[in-house]
């Protein structure tokens, strides 16, 4: 299972191409794609960014934070030990 975060808000003087980037890298999607779900978050829609399952949500929502960037971590599995 893919482990799901949710990009809710975002602060002004958000740097938009570094969000692109860092959805592009998170994602794994075309810059096309990338760029499309920027523009939807910044007219004011919560988009979902999936990772793969062997990273760590909380790292990737730490880098959007620190864009300025609200998170939430959802639907994220917990390895058993």
């Amino acid at each position: 299972m893919n482990s799901t975060i949710r990009l809710t808000n975002w602060s002004p003087g958000l740097n938009s191409v570094r969000l692109i980037k860092l959805v592009r890298e998170v994602a794994g999607v075309p810059l096309n794609g990338a760029l499309d779900m920027v523009n939807c978050f910044l007219a004011g829609e919560p988009i979902d960014v999936a990772i793969s399952p062997e990273a760590i949500p909380v790292d990737f929502a730490e880098r959007f934070r620190e864009l300025g960037v609200g998170t939430e971590c959802i639907d994220v599995e917990i390895p058993a030990h």
